[in-house]
């Protein structure tokens, strides 16, 4: 039979035109021809290419997420800061005019005890705007609160020295103190 192997006892085994044929562990190594290269598998150009412009529109979707994300917090916290300058100017006003009025009646009253103690009492105490008001008289020393409504103040000598430079852009009478509550 024509191309099949010949098995001769004595020898390795050779084929019909004599030629000797691999044996299985030599047929299942690959024989590379001496000086020739043997190509190794790699990825192709155009997979390369592939991943080369992925990359890039990855890098390019996050830059631009991360750039409007940034543009819309500045936006609320500029929003928030907003929100808070009206809350802060409508309290400030709140505690600023009963005060204000305080002194006024003061200063025309010529330090009234009880008429301040009247027109205070409705914004002093537990549950109210303040939770303690006094009367000082400008000029006096040591300086002493003429009239406290509500608990004692928590005043010191430091802020007693603080009402006499209040007292110097102020015209001659009363000074008002507050404590607001917390």
């Amino acid at each position: 039979m024509a191309g099949q192997a010949d098995s001769r006892p004595d020898g390795p085994a050779a084929d019909v035109r004599g030629e000797p044929v691999p044996s299985r562990v030599e047929a299942a190594s690959p024989r590379r021809p001496a000086g020739r290269f043997v190509r190794r598998w790699g990825p192709s150009q155009a997979a390369v290419a592939v991943l080369a412009v992925g990359l890039v529109v990855t890098v390019a979707l996050g830059w631009a997420a991360q750039t409007v994300y940034n543009n819309n917090e500045k936006r609320l916290l500029g929003l928030r800061v907003r929100e808070l300058a009206l809350v802060l100017s409508g309290a400030i006003t709140s505690v600023q005019t009963p005060l204000a009025s305080a002194a006024e009646l003061a200063d025309a009253t010529d330090g009234n005890v009880q008429r301040f103690r009247a027109f205070m009492a409705p914004y002093v105490g537990p549950g109210r705007q303040f939770a303690s008001v006094s009367l000082w008289p400008l000029g006096k020393v040591p300086a002493a609160p003429t009239a406290i409504v509500g608990s004692p103040p928590r005043l010191s000598a430091r802020t007693c020295s603080a009402l006499r430079g209040y007292s110097a852009h102020r015209p001659p009478g009363s000074a008002t103190s507050s404590t607001p509550r917390a």
